[in-house]
């Protein structure tokens, strides 16, 4: 019995373990994905041509276009700072 139970520990932790990594993944991609909206957004990507004012809605629809096309590219490539972002907080390293 003692060592069922040390093997349903193990797999607890060690699905406890997956689930904090996967976690952990997901919200580095989040910060990248923001990080980058925020760059496109600085860079003046999704401007419209000037003379056209679309007010308030326009600013609003600005950001979402960017935050949606950074979760894009996050997705399909990324810039590599969600995988160093996980690798600094778990102390492991590229080569492992």
């Amino acid at each position: 019995m003692r060592e069922v139970l040390q093997i349903h520990e193990g797999f607890h932790h060690s699905l406890y373990k997956d689930t904090v990594q996967n976690k952990l993944g997901q919200l580095a991609h989040d910060v990248e994905a923001s990080f980058l909206a925020e760059m496109m957004m600085a860079a003046g990507l999704g401007q419209p041509p000037a003379g056209f004012d679309g007010g308030i809605g326009e600013e609003h629809f600005i950001s979402v276009l960017a935050r949606k096309q950074s979760e894009y590219l996050v997705a399909r490539s990324g810039l590599g700072l969600a995988e160093a972002i996980v690798q600094a907080k778990l102390g492991t390293s590229g080569s492992s």
